[in-house]
C-alpha cells in the first residue's frame, strides 16, 4: 500500500520520512534513522504542499492502482486513498493551444509616482510600483518637504538618477530609480513615466512584437497611445549581459502586480509604493511552454539591401538597386556609368544614421558611403612609383634587420652574444658590395626554360596514390530524417509616406536659390517674392514651374562658386554644324525663351538638344536637357 517515494509519519513523532524501498509487506527502508524507542506507533501516509503524486503507483486502500478518468470537460484523479478531510490541490498539466494569441500591451503614458525621502531614505533605489516601465519622462525635485505640483514645477533632476526598468531573466519586476547625487530627507520627488499594462482578455501565455501598440504612420501616430517599431525595448540580461531584441522574440516572462495607483494627476499619485510578491495573470491561470515541446508559427521578416548612386555619360543620376537579402551584395555597375555613393539600407524600419544614434539603435541605421573616383596625372603616377620603391626598400631592410637581431649567436659559455653594428643587404644592387676586393666575384644567373623529358599517354589501370581514400557502394541513412529549413517568400517593396520638411537649393533653371518644399503637399514657395507660390516640387526630385507648366531637372546639391553671379544668356545647340564644323547655336536672354525654342525644335521623345548657360566669364560647361512634357 506504499510506494517508493511516499512520505510517512509516525504517531508521537513530528519527523517526516521518505520511503526508499519496500522489501516485503512487513518491511521497508526510509531515508533517515528511526528512533529506537518508537514501538507500537501508528504509521501515516502524508502529502505535503508541493509534493508530486505518481499516478502509476498504488493507494493505501487495499493497494489498488490509481486511475485517471477523463471526459470532454473534466479530468478525475482517483488516488485510491481515504483522506480524513477535504483538501484542495493545484494541478499543472500540458495542453496544446491552437491559434494562440499573444498578450496585448497597452501604453499608459504620463503616470505619476511620488517619493518621500524622509521615509524612503536618501540612498535609493526607489521602487516605482509599476512593472514593464517604458521610459521615465521627468523627475522633478521639491525641497523643504513639499512635492512639485506638476511636471514643470520644482527642479529637473532626471539626469541625476539611474533608471532600471525592472526586467529580469525570469519575470517583469517593478522599475526603480537610484540617485547619482546626494539627497536630503526633506527632498520630495515627482516621477512621470510611461509603462505597458498587459491585457489578458481572451489571451495569455506570451508576448511578441504584435503585443506592442506600434504605429509607424506619421498621420496616425499618437505618442499617448503608440510607439514606433524602433522603440520596442531591448532586454539586457543582468546575469549574462546578453541583449535580446524583444521585437524578434517570444517572451514568456510573467509580470509582477503593480502597487502604484494608475493616475495622471500628480496630487493623487501613490507615495513610496511597496514591492510586489504576486504576479499578474488571467483568471484561467498562467501558461508556460513545455520544455522540448514543438512550437509552430508563421512569421514575416524584412531584408536589407545595398544600392549604388551613379551618374551616366549624359549627366543623368540614377540609383542601381541591389537584391534584398539577409546578406546583401553590392550591385554591378553597368558600363558607361560611374558610381558615386554606396547606400547600405538596413532592414525595416531603416533609420537615418543621426536618428539611430540618438535613440541608441545603430543596428537599424542606413548609411551612405562615398565611392571616391581618383584621377592621376603621369606626374602623380611617377611620384607614387618612387614612394612604392622606397617603401619596398625600407621594408626589406626592416625585415633583414629583424632577422639579424633575432639570430642567436652564442659565446663559449652558451650565452647569446650582444649584437652591435648590424649590417644588412637586400642584394638589390652592388652598392654594399666590396667590389674593390680581388676576391669579389658576382653571381651571374641566366634565363632558362623547361622542356618535357618524358611523357606516357597510355595507362593499363588506375592506381590510388593515397591509401586513405576509399570508394564504397552502399546505403546512406540520414539522421535526423527531417531538416529545419523554412519556406521563405519575399514580399514586394512597401512604400511608406511620411510628412517631412526639407530645405532645397535649386539650380540655374530660374528657380529661387532657397525654397522650402513640403514633401507630400508638393507646394514650393519663393522666399524672395513674399512666399508666393512658385511651382510644384515633385517627389521624384523634379520641379514644375507655374509659368509654363514644363518639367525640368533640378540639381539639389549644386553649390555655385562666388564668381558665378551673373548669367549673360543661354545658348541652344541643335546638334548640327556648319561647313567649318562649328555647331549651330542661338543665344537667348532668359532660360524660358531658350526652353521654348528647344521644345519647338525638339518634340517630346526626341533625341534631345543642349542648353548652355553663358556666364560673365568663360564657358564653364553644358547641361544635357530634354523635354518630357509640353
Amino acid at each position: 500500500r506504499l510506494n517508493p517515494g511516499d512520505k510517512i509519519q509516525l504517531s508521537g513523532n513530528t519527523f517526516v520520512y521518505q520511503v526508499v524501498s519496500i522489501a516485503s509487506a512487513t518491511q521497508l527502508t526510509v531515508d533517515q534513522t528511526l528512533p529506537v524507542s518508537n514501538t507500537g506507533n501508528t504509521l501515516y501516509k502524508i502529502y505535503q504542499a508541493g509534493d508530486q503524486i505518481n499516478m502509476f503507483g498504488i493507494g493505501a486502500a487495499a493497494g489498488a492502482q490509481r486511475t485517471i478518468a477523463t471526459t470532454s470537460t473534466s479530468l478525475q484523479f482517483n488516488l485510491q486513498e481515504t483522506f480524513p478531510t477535504i483538501f484542495y490541490a493545484t494541478v499543472t498539466y500540458p495542453i496544446e493551444r491552437v491559434t494562440a494569441l499573444e498578450i496585448s500591451k497597452t501604453l499608459r503614458a504620463g503616470r505619476y509616482v511620488k517619493i518621500d525621502c524622509s521615509t524612503a531614505g536618501v540612498a535609493g533605489p526607489y521602487d516605482l510600483g509599476f512593472s514593464d516601465v517604458y521610459k521615465i519622462k521627468s523627475i522633478r525635485k521639491g525641497t523643504g518637504g513639499s512635492y512639485p505640483a506638476s511636471n514643470t514645477a520644482g527642479l529637473d533632476v532626471t539626469t541625476s538618477f539611474v533608471f532600471d526598468n525592472g526586467q529580469k531573466d525570469t519575470h517583469y519586476d517593478h522599475a526603480t530609480i537610484k540617485p547619482k547625487v546626494s539627497l536630503v530627507s526633506t527632498d520630495r520627488l515627482l516621477v512621470e513615466l510611461d509603462y505597458f499594462d498587459p491585457d489578458f482578455t481572451n489571451r495569455g501565455g506570451f508576448f511578441s512584437i504584435d503585443s506592442y501598440p506600434i504605429e509607424d504612420d506619421d498621420t496616425l501616430f499618437n505618442p499617448a497611445n503608440n510607439i514606433r517599431t524602433e522603440n520596442i525595448p531591448i532586454f539586457k540580461s543582468p546575469i549574462t549581459g546578453q541583449s535580446y531584441d524583444l521585437r524578434n522574440h517570444f517572451d514568456f516572462r510573467p509580470v509582477k502586480t503593480n502597487t502604484s495607483g494608475d493616475t495622471t494627476n500628480p496630487s493623487t499619485a501613490s507615495v513610496n509604493p511597496a514591492a510586489s510578491s504576486t504576479l499578474n495573470y488571467p483568471a484561467a491561470g498562467m501558461k508556460f511552454p513545455v520544455p522540448s515541446s514543438r512550437f509552430e508559427y508563421d512569421y514575416y521578416y524584412y531584408l536589407g539591401r545595398i544600392d549604388i548612386v551613379a551618374v551616366d555619360n549624359f549627366n543623368r543620376f540614377q540609383i542601381i538597386k541591389g537584391q534584398p537579402s539577409s546578406n546583401p551584395q553590392t550591385p554591378v555597375v553597368p558600363p558607361g556609368v560611374m558610381a558615386l555613393s554606396q547606400l547600405t539600407i538596413s532592414p525595416y524600419p531603416s533609420l537615418g544614421a543621426s536618428y539611430a544614434t540618438k535613440i541608441g539603435r545603430q543596428d537599424l541605421a542606413s548609411t551612405a558611403k562615398s565611392i571616391a573616383t581618383y584621377r592621376y596625372t603621369m606626374r602623380d603616377i611617377g611620384t607614387l612609383k618612387q614612394r612604392i620603391v622606397n617603401l619596398e626598400y625600407y621594408t626589406s631592410l626592416s625585415l633583414l634587420e629583424k632577422a639579424a637581431t633575432g639570430a642567436v649567436i652564442q659565446n663559449e659559455a652558451g650565452n647569446d652574444r650582444f649584437k652591435n653594428g648590424i649590417f644588412t643587404d637586400s642584394f638589390r644592387d652592388n652598392s654594399n658590395s666590396a667590389d674593390y676586393d680581388p676576391e669579389f666575384n658576382p653571381v651571374i644567373t641566366v634565363d632558362y626554360t623547361e622542356v618535357l623529358h618524358h611523357a606516357h599517354s597510355y595507362v593499363t589501370m588506375d592506381l590510388n596514390v593515397e591509401r586513405q581514400s576509399w570508394l564504397f557502394l552502399g546505403t546512406v541513412n540520414l539522421f535526423p530524417s527531417q531538416d529545419i529549413w523554412v519556406d521563405t517568400k519575399i514580399m514586394p517593396d512597401e512604400m511608406l509616406t511620411k510628412q517631412s520638411v526639407y530645405v532645397v537649393t535649386f539650380g540655374s533653371q530660374g528657380a529661387s536659390n532657397q525654397a522650402i518644399t513640403s514633401y507630400g503637399t508638393t507646394a514650393a514657395y519663393d522666399l524672395n517674392s513674399g512666399n508666393a507660390t512658385y511651382g510644384i516640387y515633385q517627389a521624384n526630385g523634379r520641379f514644375r514651374q507655374n509659368t509654363t507648366g514644363g518639367v525640368i531637372d533640378v540639381l539639389n546639391t549644386t553649390n555655385w562658386n562666388a564668381w558665378q553671379t551673373k548669367v549673360t544668356g543661354y545658348k541652344v545647340y541643335t546638334g548640327k554644324v556648319d561647313s567649318d564644323g562649328n555647331p549651330f547655336s542661338t543665344q537667348y536672354s532668359t532660360y524660358d525663351e531658350a526652353r521654348r525654342y528647344a521644345n519647338s525644335i525638339n518634340p517630346v521623345g526626341g533625341a534631345g538638344v543642349t542648353i548652355e548657360t553663358v556666364y560673365n566669364t568663360a564657358r564653364t560647361g553644358t547641361q544635357y536637357w530634354q523635354a518630357d512634357s509640353a
